[in-house]
């Protein structure tokens, strides 16, 4: 495992040991949804998760985040990665969530957990600057 790997330094800066990357990696991933019925799918379907799987650990070894589409391709057209659970219901792992994990581990802004990145507003703001426009306009309706 090489130390700019993805794997590497994830587990690195969420304090894991190799051994729970997948995993980890693998559940915060998941769609939801999918996170609740985790269990009954797998009782049902044990290779249900067969191609999400393969994308985890495909993923680990990324040093690059221009790669990530490469993987999410392969994912698309894998050969387990069919029917209406997986496509029409999102019963797998969200690449839109794996990719943000990937991007803030590769990109230096892994101490935030995943889903503190989601709700990221999507530019930044000043604290500051936002009061005091508050304020102007609470001022202008006054007036």
């Amino acid at each position: 495992m090489s130390e700019k790997s993805f794997e590497a330094r994830f587990c690195r800066e969420h304090g894991l040991s190799p051994d729970r990357y997948e995993k980890t990696v693998f559940k915060r991933a998941l769609y939801p949804h999918a996170r609740w019925l985790y269990a009954l799918i797998r009782l049902v379907s044990p290779d249900h998760f067969v191609a999400d799987l393969d994308l985890v650990r495909n993923v680990a070894k990324l040093t690059r985040l221009r790669d990530f589409n490469t993987e999410v391709q392969e994912f698309v057209h894998h050969p387990a990665n069919t029917g209406a659970a997986r496509r029409t219901f999102n019963l797998r792992v969200s690449t839109k969530r794996l990719r943000r994990l990937v991007k803030a581990a590769l990109h230096g802004d892994s101490k935030l957990t995943a889903e503190e990145i989601q709700s990221l507003p999507p530019f930044p703001v000043n604290v500051t600057e936002r009061h005091e426009a508050d304020h102007e306009k609470q001022s202008l309706l006054r007036a």
